[in-house]
């Protein structure tokens, strides 16, 4: 199967909760986490 690349945009809950659904994807390689704010890095 292909490897598809994705980056995610903020770490609050809801970018844990897609980061936990792409990696039970499995063909999802996460690239790249953005956070602007420094208490959730």
């Amino acid at each position: 199967m292909r490897q598809i690349k994705a980056g995610i945009i903020g770490t609050g809950f809801i970018g844990a909760a897609h980061i936990e659904a792409l990696r039970r994807l499995g063909f999802v390689k996460i690239e790249a986490i953005v956070e602007e704010n420094e208490e959730l890095k």
